[in-house]
């Protein structure tokens, strides 16, 4: 099991813990579960990252897209997070195939975070 607690300074910076935890940590790595990067848009805002991960027999597809989004005058800092049926090079994460998504609300100080994958 994979596990790793600690605190962010903000919903950018848990974005960024997390996916060097799902694509860099030792255990997901030594047992062939870590994530893929298939994409990434951190210039300017939204910051977004496509994802894929393994799955369990390490031959699943699991698309995984998340798209930070804020709206200062409100006072919102959260996540979309976006489940597919597959990845689109040439697509936004809005045209993904078969795309839901939920939102995690999140905010603009420090976060602590338990990350655990079993």
């Amino acid at each position: 099991m994979a596990v790793e607690i600690g605190t962010a300074d903000n919903y950018l910076d848990l974005l960024e813990k997390l996916k060097v935890f799902l694509t860099t940590n030792e255990k997901l790595v030594s047992t062939g579960q870590q994530w893929e990067i298939l994409s990434e848009k951190n210039e300017g805002f939204p910051a977004q990252v496509f994802f894929k991960a393994p799955g369990l027999t390490g031959k699943e597809n699991i698309f995984i897209n998340i798209r930070a989004a804020f709206d200062t005058n409100l006072d919102v800092y959260n996540w979309e997070i976006f489940g597919a049926i597959g990845y689109e090079d040439n697509f936004g994460i809005n045209e993904q195939p078969s795309k839901e998504f939920v939102h995690i609300y999140l905010w603009q100080h420090k976060i602590p975070y338990w990350f655990v994958s079993v």
